[in-house]
């Protein structure tokens, strides 16, 4: 088989055993560099310590001589992997750097305590030469646009429920995190529900504070009456409404909380812009439902996301808007606009030569881009 016609997001493996000669010390080195790529420790019994797909057990003869590659998310994780492991004494067995294997392939190793070949790996799709193996190239190069252009959130807006440091939050469609870091800046018990798996990685890596779990708006992972609100940054237009509130009305508590936000431009950016979007708009496909260079969704702008609050169990709606100005630089601008996604879904020949063609239309070093944030929120009635 062709090996360029393979879906290499597809996991092939659902679990691996490591066998550990000294348990203790075993837990503690992977519970150490896994944790700055985002792969937690999801249990620990006296024989066994479950970290994700892979499993660490107290038994002899211990696994000797493996090679085994975990997936980081950015070189700056792959350093911290190997940082972390140095740092807790552990040996090293090559520092973060790019390797030959393939153009792109930037990694770091350890030694496990058996003597195994830990290794950290980032395809570094903006290296130039890489292409990768996936069916666009992309492999997670769209997340790393969405974090690095999108605009975040204004500290106010996790205030906007009036809720104490102590309360259970919940946000919903959480992305990279950056709502999130407010979310765990305030309150005590913060849950964040993501559908997205790379997502939820960085996720899990950029708010180790938080409580990070899969799922969807429709059919979330928690129990009845058991959070006191709920936020949804930039998504909700894209739930269906209706089974959404449902099952937001099934997890709030009595007199919940309810915040859905969007971040809408204000005024054109400072230098100016408009021949990229000019290009973009020429470029995107039509009818597509959304700005295709810019974060203004029709469904919000339309006001058709507020009709299933008609028939659902909240409280009138209120509004509050913050400023929420932003400074890129001209690399942030073009991560932005490739965060669209129509952008995504290009190939990746194509995204390439319109990243180019985005960058040349792009001469300042530093851009100036005023949002505005429209916050609605509810409450659960009584």
């Amino acid at each position: 088989m062709n090996p360029q016609r393979w879906d290499w997001s597809r996991r092939v493996v659902d679990h691996l055993d490591i066998h550990a000669g000294d348990f203790p010390l075993s837990v503690r080195f992977y519970e150490t560099v896994l944790a700055p790529l985002g792969i937690p420790k999801l249990y620990e019994d006296e024989e066994s310590a479950c970290f994700t797909h892979v499993n660490v057990v107290a038994r002899t003869p211990p696994t000797t001589e493996l090679h085994l590659c975990f997936h980081a998310g950015s070189r700056s994780d792959v350093d911290a992997f190997h940082r972390a492991g140095t740092e807790a004494g552990f040996r090293s067995n090559g520092e973060p750097g790019f390797r030959d294997y393939a153009p792109g392939y930037y990694a770091a190793y350890l030694f496990d305590p058996d003597g195994n070949n830990v290794e950290a790996l980032y395809r570094d799709v903006g290296n130039p030469g890489f292409t990768g193996y996936s069916p666009t190239g992309n492999l997670g190069r769209w997340h790393d646009d969405y974090e690095r252009g999108r605009p975040g959130w204004p500290a106010g807006v996790v205030d906007v429920p009036g809720l104490p440091p102590t309360a259970t939050v919940l946000e919903v469609g959480a992305g990279t995190g950056k709502l999130t870091r407010l979310l765990v800046a305030t309150f005590d018990n913060v849950v964040a529900v993501e559908p997205d798996e790379e997502m939820r990685r960085r996720l899990a890596a950029s708010c180790p504070e938080a409580r990070v779990l899969e799922g969807r708006d429709d059919e979330l992972p928690l129990a009845d009456d058991s959070v006191d609100a709920i936020f949804v940054a930039e998504a909700f237009h894209l739930f269906d409404g209706a089974r959404a509130l449902n099952e937001f009305a099934r997890v709030l508590r009595p007199g919940g909380g309810l915040v859905v936000m969007w971040n809408l431009p204000v005024r054109p950016a400072d230098p100016a812009i408009a021949a990229v979007e000019e290009l973009l708009t020429e470029r995107a496909p039509d009818d597509l439902g959304y700005d295709p260079a810019d974060l203004n969704p029709r469904r919000y702008a339309s006001d058709e996301w507020r009709v299933p609050f008609a028939a659902a169990p909240f409280d009138e709606l209120q509004e509050v808007r913050f400023a929420n100005p932003q400074t890129v630089d001209r690399d942030g601008l073009v991560a932005f606009f490739a965060s669209m996604g129509w952008f995504a879904e290009l190939s990746d020949a194509e995204q390439s030569s319109l990243r180019d063609e985005v960058r040349s239309l792009l001469p300042a070093p530093e851009y100036r881009r005023l949002w505005e944030t429209h916050v609605h929120w509810t409450r659960l009635a009584s």
